[in-house]
């Protein structure tokens, strides 16, 4: 195909929109390119300014599709900007070095409350629903002042009104840069589609000169999602698996991810389930603010019971979880959290597991001959033969079954089979009215088509649904062999996070500090003997003054009976502490060793809360932490 670096167009190229100086002066250092399509900035597009002998400069634009080029001193003539992007026109062009004024924007700072013409919660984000103060600040790149310059803003898009869309600039000197006399105003609707950026256009006047520069104004608001969960069904409630299940009460702990660009301040996360087989004791759990791109668990957990009533098979309820923050309300989330029994285990010791085999008179059956475990596994043949047959088409299909989210499939295979032809077994599941091969173990090369037990995994293409799983065995009519052995048949997972380490809580001089109170840290929820552990406690105070005397209690609940830190007694113990404003690290236990021989012991709890010792009112949250140890 010619040159082996040559890039390949996928589909029509687009024609890239470049906004850039027309010319500068050779005492530019700097120069703003800005690539679009549409209106929409181009990340990661290619732009090389070049002169020989003099320039090469080449860096990839922002997610915005902008980017800064450095201009060396000394230049000598004009210089070649070059901009490429994956299937897009290459855009060519000489930038003039005549220092013929040409005004550009350097950048564009914005305020989003706290003034007479805007209106929103001041964290310099623009989201739907807010009025914003817009300045754009301009650079010459001309070698000569330029003065009398007035601006006008436009933009097009239904969503944005502009409501003060002039602006006057005072002298701007060569290589200088200087903003606007008044900010722009622009209100922005709440139903604008946010997460995106936005083209305005500036059309600058000068003496008798005009010209229309662009820049991108970013509409983010915050996308929650679910991006995991822990259960803890502790004991005497629940039978420790990590999965929750008819008859138990447990907590669940939700690890939420901001996939938007906005802030989520004060979020709450609210439950309700729909139907008569869940009960929440604690429906609604508060969350540190979610910045973009970060995970973070809640300050607490949900807290349900699920009836003895209900299905045990795997079933999926429709939690109807909701968050709403402080300008955000009942925004959607999903929350894929099973109950029941996901998938299944079969080691085919018995027939209980219920599989339909069709097809062949001696088709599926159960063998003694070859096991990966046990006494019995399916074979697909004559049993007394140890061969299978000409033209075969048979199927082993399972029940229905619920498959969770993140499910796998893992089954123990045995084979032989002819060197040539399309002898096999077919892995399929039903998705909806069609099966879907995911995947094929048989002959079909030129190869030693014999195998030992192994054990073969498949990741599961359908969630959240009841289905069915088929082993299907095909040959043709050429050569035979003795076939396949299948056993100890699974689909597990995706039931969510197993006992594991949470996210520690920062260091006390970062910890985001809006509310009085105090928060658990234990490096893991689960244990086993050898594992560290140490709890730490951070204390936040809200207020601008000192809370002195104060008593912090730390509480270790063994099934009811309660010990007292620091020294784990059951007479009434706490840490007597100044706090000043912030959050401020408490050590309550030191790193020690879990011991051996201590038995399996789950439902362990730490209680912790600050009183006022005049009045015995709480100062602010309390906290818990379950924990147990496995032996």
């Amino acid at each position: 195909m010619g040159d082996p670096e040559m890039p390949l167009w996928t589909q029509e190229p687009m024609i890239l929109q470049i906004n850039h100086p027309l010319s500068i002066a050779q005492e530019t250092r700097e120069m703003p390119v800005w690539v679009s399509f549409n209106g929409d900035g181009i990340g990661n597009a290619t732009a090389c300014i070049y002169r020989e002998g003099e320039c090469f400069e080449v860096v990839n634009t922002d997610a915005n599709g902008q980017v800064l080029l450095d201009v060396p001193a000394g230049i000598t003539g004009a210089l070649t900007l070059t901009v490429t992007a994956p299937n897009c026109l290459p855009y060519q062009v000489e930038i003039a070095v005549d220092g013929v004024p040409d005004l550009r924007v350097m950048e564009m700072t914005f305020i989003d409350g706290g003034t007479s013409t805007s209106v929103g919660n001041e964290d310099n984000i623009a989201e739907p629903g807010e009025t914003i103060d817009i300045y754009p600040v301009l650079k010459s790149f001309g070698s000569e002042a330029v003065n009398n310059v007035t601006a006008e803003l436009s933009v097009s898009d239904p969503d944005i009104t502009v409501i003060t869309g002039t602006a006057s600039y005072s002298a701007i000197d060569p290589q200088a840069e200087a903003g606007p006399d008044q900010a722009f105003v622009l209100a922005i609707q709440d139903t604008c589609r946010a997460n995106r950026p936005v083209k305005c256009n500036l059309v600058i006047r000068y003496d008798t000169v005009e010209q229309t520069v662009t820049f991108n104004l970013l509409i983010a608001k915050p996308v929650l999602k679910c991006a995991g969960f822990v259960v803890y069904d502790f004991y005497p409630s629940g039978d420790g698996d990590a999965i929750l299940e008819p008859g138990e009460t447990a907590f669940i702990n939700v690890m939420l991810e901001n996939t938007g660009l906005g802030n989520a301040y004060d979020a709450e996360i609210s439950i309700d389930p729909t139907g008569q087989h869940i009960i929440c004791h604690d429906a609604s759990v508060r969350f540190p603010d979610l910045i973009p791109g970060n995970c973070v668990y809640g300050f607490h957990r949900f807290w349900v019971s699920v009836a003895d009533t209900a299905p045990v098979s795997g079933w999926m309820p429709q939690w109807n979880m909701t968050w709403q923050s402080d300008k955000y309300t009942d925004t959607a989330i999903d929350l894929n959290l099973p109950v029941g029994n996901c998938g299944f285990s079969d080691d085919v010791e018995t027939t209980e597991f219920q599989w339909v085999p069709e097809g062949h008179d001696f088709g599926w059956s159960r063998s003694e001959t070859r096991v990966s475990s046990g006494s019995w596994a399916w074979y697909c043949g004559s049993v007394s033969e140890g061969q299978y047959g000409y033209d075969m088409n048979c199927s082993l299909t399972s029940p229905e079954i619920y498959i969770a989210p993140g499910a796998t499939l893992s089954l123990n295979r045995w084979f032989d089979f002819p060197m040539y032809g399309a002898d096999g077994l077919n892995v399929e599941v039903l998705d909806g009215d069609q099966w879907i091969i995911i995947g094929f173990i048989g002959g079909g090369g030129a190869l030693n088509m014999q195998s030992d037990w192994k054990t073969d995994i498949y990741e599961l293409p359908v969630e959240n649904v009841s289905t069915q799983i088929r082993l299907r065995f095909c040959s043709d009519s050429f050569d035979i062999a003795e076939g396949i052995y299948v056993d100890d048949i699974r689909v597990s997972g995706g039931t969510g996070l197993p006992w594991c380490s949470e996210p520690p809580v920062p260091n006390g001089d970062e910890l985001a500090c809006d509310s009085n109170g105090v928060t658990l840290n234990m490096p893991a929820t689960i244990f086993r003997p050898g594992d560290d552990c140490r709890l730490d406690a951070w204390v936040c105070n809200a207020e601008s003054h000192i809370v002195s005397d104060h008593h912090l209690f730390v509480i270790l609940d063994v099934f009811g009976n309660l010990y007292f830190a620091p020294v784990w007694s059951s007479e009434p113990g706490y840490f007597s502490v100044d706090f000043m404003p912030g959050s401020v690290p408490v050590e309550i236990l030191p790193a020690f060793t879990w011991p051996e021989g201590v038995g399996t012991t789950t439902g362990l709890m730490f209680w912790a809360g600050i009183v006022d010792p005049v009045s015995g009112n709480l100062f602010g949250d309390y906290d818990y932490w379950e924990f147990g140890w496995i032996e």
